[in-house]
């Protein structure tokens, strides 16, 4: 069977966009993807991995995904806004330099409003994280009650079969008729 080769444009496009994974540097693996996707997709910039099977390395793969976008986030507004303070303060000192943008404070709020919303995401994914094992483990103790109760119901069947096959013996010299 051919392999397909794929890009990583293609590769990021296919999967709705990669985002560079902050917390590794270059070079520095760590056993964490550089590059993660919405999906769970992952890439180290070469070789690409589809999103992993069930629920939880899912969950997983995305909350590494908000967390990695939502810091990118921060790290834009935080330099953003230092950019515009500098500016505002060198302007006021010098009457040859311009002032801040005259739209920096609604980019300041719409960046603001896009963390609150990364914030919100992330919250959900952690939360269905720490659910998701929880919903394990009650599945597997209803399993294990259904496995019981099934169990005891065979025994109970097999007993009663036996009792039923039981029947008074006969005395010698007797009969039904």
């Amino acid at each position: 069977m051919p392999q397909l080769i794929e890009s990583f444009q293609e590769w990021s496009a296919r999967h709705g966009g990669a985002v560079r994974n902050p917390d590794l540097a270059d070079g520095v693996g760590g056993g964490l993807p550089r590059f993660v996707c919405s999906d769970g997709a992952a890439s180290d910039g070469e070789r690409h991995w589809e999103p992993p099977e069930g629920e939880f390395n899912r969950l997983e793969a995305q909350r590494l995904y908000y967390a990695a976008l939502l810091r990118r986030e921060e790290e834009a507004w935080e330099s953003f806004r230092s950019e515009c303070l500098q500016q505002a303060a060198l302007a006021s000192r010098y009457s040859n330099l311009p002032p801040p943008p005259a739209d920096a404070e609604v980019r300041l709020v719409a960046g603001a409003q896009r963390i609150a919303v990364l914030r919100g995401k992330l919250a959900g994914v952690s939360m269905r994280l720490v659910e998701e094992p929880t919903r394990k483990a009650a599945r597997e103790a209803a399993d294990r009650k259904d496995s019981a109760e099934r169990e005891r119901q065979q025994q109970l069947a097999q007993r009663v079969s036996r009792l039923r096959a039981m029947n008074l013996p006969q005395l010698e010299g007797t009969s039904d008729e």
